[in-house]
């Protein structure tokens, strides 16, 4: 016998279409440069894979793609020195201040950006320059609130984070 407390969702099968978004949440710090070139050379891949999946309780529905991303540095000085945002949103906007009390989470939360389907113009995005990296944990906690924070509407909602340190507050 089932519980009381679970309820099988219904499936509508005769559903022809599947909205699936996918953000990248990627670490642009220097010990990075290898990781973030197979993130660009693997985003036309994966959306080519998503659009074959075939889901076995909508056998009509095709995967319709849209992907974002967010960048994220360290809080250093030869970071800002070569320009490199904290955080970064593609389609949005950024955040270069330095680590502040004046920093809110709200700042992170309104950079916006934009979901797309054009792979090209998400690969050129992601072929920016790296921070310096180094020793400094990384703002993977504002990159999150970023990602968090956008339009997020599909059927599906999919973040994948890649990076290879700690965020800020872990000992």
């Amino acid at each position: 016998k089932v519980p009381e407390t679970f309820k099988a969702p219904q499936i509508d099968t005769s559903v022809t279409n599947l909205k699936v978004q996918l953000c990248f949440v990627l670490d642009y710090t220097g010990s990075m440069k290898t990781q973030i070139a197979q993130a660009k050379d693997s985003v036309s891949k994966i959306i080519e894979a998503m659009k074959k999946v075939k889901v076995v309780s909508l056998p009509n529905a095709a995967i319709d793609v849209e992907m974002a991303a967010v960048a994220y540095f360290d809080w250093d000085t030869e970071t800002r020195k070569l320009g490199r945002p904290v955080v970064s949103v593609f389609g949005g906007s950024e955040v270069k201040e330095e680590h502040s009390d004046t920093l809110t989470p709200d700042k992170f939360r309104q950079l916006g950006g934009v979901w797309t389907k054009d792979t090209k113009a998400l690969e050129k995005w992601i072929d920016q320059g790296l921070g310096h990296g180094g020793k400094v944990p990384e703002e993977l906690t504002g990159a999150l609130l970023a990602a968090a924070s956008l339009k997020w509407n599909a059927d599906e909602k999919l973040m994948v984070v890649i990076t290879d340190a700690p965020c800020h507050g872990k000992d």
